[in-house]
């Protein structure tokens, strides 16, 4: 039986192979956290980044074969010189099959429609629940 303790650095795999890989891109930490441990939860395999530039590398090292990402939940806002459409309109490129979401606390709903139209295949309002993360998410199978 495995037993988790709070300083235990073993991390063990929830997702099924063959699960759904999506990167996340949030400045955020505590956000991150939460996020990771959501997608977790429904199943999916994570891989965290803090900067557009972990992001993009990611992406790209996962190329398009086996390892490649099923999709992306990228922060509109993230504190840099690019913001998170033109991350995913990189991410697009490296991977045109890649579903990009874009997530924002302070999105009007009248720009959406152009956020879709900007390549991103959904949005999420910040905050969201696990059901409509996990709703979202299912779209990228």
């Amino acid at each position: 039986a495995y037993s988790h303790h709070k300083n235990s650095h073993a991390k063990i795999p929830t997702a099924a192979p063959g699960s759904v890989h999506i990167l996340v891109l949030d400045d955020d930490p505590a956000l991150r956290a939460l996020f990771s441990a959501m997608l977790e939860q429904i199943g999916c395999r994570v891989t965290m980044c803090g900067s557009s530039a972990q992001a993009i590398d990611a992406y790209r090292n996962a190329g398009t074969g086996v390892d490649a990402f099923d999709g992306a939940l990228i922060d509109l806002n993230i504190d840099e010189k690019i913001d998170g459409i033109t991350v995913g309109q990189v991410l697009r490129k490296i991977n045109p099959g890649g579903h990009l979401v874009l997530m924002s606390g302070s999105i009007d709903p009248k720009k959406l429609a152009s956020h879709t139209a900007e390549g991103f295949d959904a949005v999420l309002p910040k905050p969201f629940g696990i059901e409509q993360l996990r709703n979202t998410v299912q779209s990228f199978r």
